[in-house]
């Protein structure tokens, strides 16, 4: 077996050799010299320079002796452990191919291969902290300043997770290091806040703002003191079983569209009001991801309110605004705002019926003035010497495109209008075929071309998050190897997992028989998501479904010309068919001349709800289309 040499220069320096430590080395001087070339390892160092480097004092001739008797002493100290100090004539190193470890090369490995957790553990702290020689600072300062990148990366992955206990821990460790930094501060209060311990907060802002005017004599940043008169204008804080709930799984698979959030609300704050769009498939986690999104934005004591739009009710005028207003009551208003909402919101004064359409910009303005009115904060709640500010506010509006005309043009006026507020709206859409219809599609035009909306498209899940769903629904962990059949059964979407998952788990814990149903992507079908697909079919023109049972008996990827000659009508009526499919998202183009289902579970309830006849009848006429598609070839 090899002997081993293990070098730790982070913290205290340490040397152990086959286990036992090296205890020789009591000189500061002989400990400098190891660490310089262990450090340089491999690049062969003058005796000149190391020379001049450690007696900068002494005359060359009494330096040079000097270093070869302490090169005599670092042999003898070493012992048998000497084997990677190599001299050749005028130079001497340390030979990097040696068998040893040393915890520098460790710790920027782990750094390397995005292993930050490791990182921070092997940072025992910083690189020789009793030597003082020049050139030890800047290596120094460089290893330091990757150890608080990776803390920084843990507690942002951390807080992404909703893990806020332990970004807490790593937000803590930040600060102890660098007590003067703003940001660190910052994040620090946040995830108090977020974890319930609003004193907390207050006391991590009056010890950084003692601090600094301490050392520095200055007040915080404008943003660090805007949330320290949040948290004294807000005192009611979330306790603790507040931050998470057992019943609401936390996000899995959605870290990316959770950063472009997160960054979005942090433009608000600053003062740009904005709109973001999410966008995708049903049970991808739009509104799961937008109701995340609020209660983050909530828990930290910023206004925030929820509506959701209906299909039945797209004709009510400004439902959305008074849900909004309903959750959270205007107070202190003047009358003449007051008298315009009472039109459209009775509880809050007199009513004076139905809003008059040459008024409408009056009510336009009073429903601003309510919602904006959410982010005072009065002077006097703020630090002294810092001007009085608005807090960012957090709307959330499912399903936008059930959304009434009115509410969609006050809102075009809402972020059109610069009435000093800071004001994020989340916006989810499923159907894009309402993108067609004029209000929507004015509203997203034009706030494009302002630059004031964001849109994300959600995606399917990858195969490892598809997993990681699945195993915190079933509270505990799968065979990796089911990971793919998992995917490909649910094609990754969010809600098809939780349902799946559930209705296997409902019947008697047999692991052996879930991981084989599993394997074998046979995961039931619940019933709750055949209504949800039903619905979604049953909503098409006959004209789409004939055409959309069609494809469901081909199975996928069924080519345009077959679908022509099997399909009872005319062309023209196909292709509005198609249209109207791919408008709602039941099937998608697949290269130039083929159709499929967006997703096999449509397929399956498109096919299962047919009868046998009709799929005979179906399956005759593909038939004879194929053939007549390959006789023309």
């Amino acid at each position: 077996m090899a002997s081993r040499l293990q070098i730790q220069l982070l913290g205290e320096f340490c040397l152990t050799y086959n286990g036992a430590p090296v205890t020789t080395l009591c000189s500061p001087r002989l400990r400098a010299l190891l660490a310089y070339l262990i450090v340089h390892r491999g690049a062969p160092q003058p005796r000149q320079r190391l020379a001049f480097m450690l007696w900068p004092d002494s005359s060359e001739e009494q330096a040079r002796t000097n270093l070869r008797n302490l090169i005599h002493l670092l042999r003898q100290a070493l012992s048998d452990a000497d084997y990677g100090l190599r001299g050749e004539g005028q130079v001497i190193f340390w030979e990097p191919d040696q068998p040893y470890t040393l915890d520098i090369v460790e710790f920027e490995n782990a750094i390397a291969a995005g292993q930050m957790a490791l990182a921070v553990e092997l940072y025992a702290g910083d690189l020789l902290p009793e030597c003082y020689l020049d050139w030890v600072a800047p290596e120094r300062e460089r290893l330091r300043q990757m150890y608080l990148a990776a803390l920084e990366r843990l507690a942002q992955d951390a807080e992404e997770a909703h893990n806020y206990e332990s970004a807490l821990g790593y937000a803590l460790r930040l600060l102890r290091e660098d007590p003067l930094c703003e940001a660190h501060c910052y994040r620090l209060m946040r995830l108090h806040t977020l974890t319930g311990n609003r004193a907390a907060a207050l006391r991590a802002y009056h010890a950084f703002a003692t601090a600094l005017s301490r050392e520095l004599g200055i007040e915080p940043s404008p943003a660090t003191q805007r949330m320290y008169a949040q948290l004294l204008h807000n005192p009611a804080a979330p306790g603790p079983d507040a931050v998470a709930t057992p019943t609401a799984p936390q996000l899995v698979g959605r870290q990316a569209e959770w950063a472009q959030l997160v960054s979005a609300w942090e433009r608000t704050a600053d003062g740009q009001s904005q709109l973001v769009l999410l966008s995708g498939d049903i049970g991808l986690g739009k509104s799961r991801l937008a109701e995340e999104m609020s209660a983050w934005v909530g828990r930290q004591g910023y206004p925030t309110a929820i509506a959701r739009c209906y299909r039945a009710e797209g004709n009510l005028p400004y439902g959305p605004a008074i849900a909004w207003l309903r959750s959270r009551p205007p107070a202190n208003l003047p009358p003449p705002w007051r008298n315009e909402l009472a039109r459209i919101l009775p509880d809050v004064n007199e009513g004076r019926g139905p809003a008059a359409g040459g008024e409408r910009h009056g009510l336009f303005e009073a429903l601003a003035h309510a919602i904006l009115a959410w982010g005072e904060v009065g002077p006097a709640e703020l630090r002294r010497g810092a001007a009085a500010e608005t807090l960012p506010i957090l709307l959330v509006l499912d399903d936008i495109q059930w959304c009434d005309p009115d509410t969609l043009n006050w809102l075009h006026f809402l972020l059109r209008e610069d009435g000093g507020g800071k004001l994020l709206i989340i916006a989810a859409i499923f159907d894009e075929e309402t993108l067609a219809e004029q209000p929507l599609a004015l509203l997203l035009a034009s706030l494009r071309r302002r630059g004031l909306v964001t849109e994300i498209e959600l995606g399917p899940l990858d195969r490892a998050s598809t997993l990681a769903l699945a195993e915190q629904i079933a509270g505990r962990s799968f065979d990796p190897a089911l990971a793919e059949p998992l995917q490909r059964g649910s094609e990754g979407n969010p809600l098809f997992v939780v349902e799946m998952v559930r209705a296997g788990l409902s019947g008697p814990p047999d692991a052996q028989r879930q991981g084989a149903m599993l394997a074998a992507a046979a995961l039931p079908f619940p019933p709750k998501l055949r209504h949800v697909l039903a619905a979604r079919l049953a909503q098409l023109s006959p004209p789409a479904l004939a055409v959309a049972q069609l494809t469901a008996v081909h199975g996928r990827q069924c080519r345009y010309d077959i679908l022509a000659g099997a399909y009872d009508g005319s062309e023209t009526e196909l292709v509005q068919a198609l249209d109207e499919l791919w408008q709602h998202r039941i099937l998608r183009e697949v290269g130039d001349e083929s159709y499929d289902f967006t997703h096999e579970k449509l397929r399956e309830v498109c096919y299962d709800d047919m009868s046998a006849a009709r799929r005979r009848l179906a399956g005759h006429r593909l038939a004879e289309a194929a053939g007549r598609a390959a006789g023309a070839r």
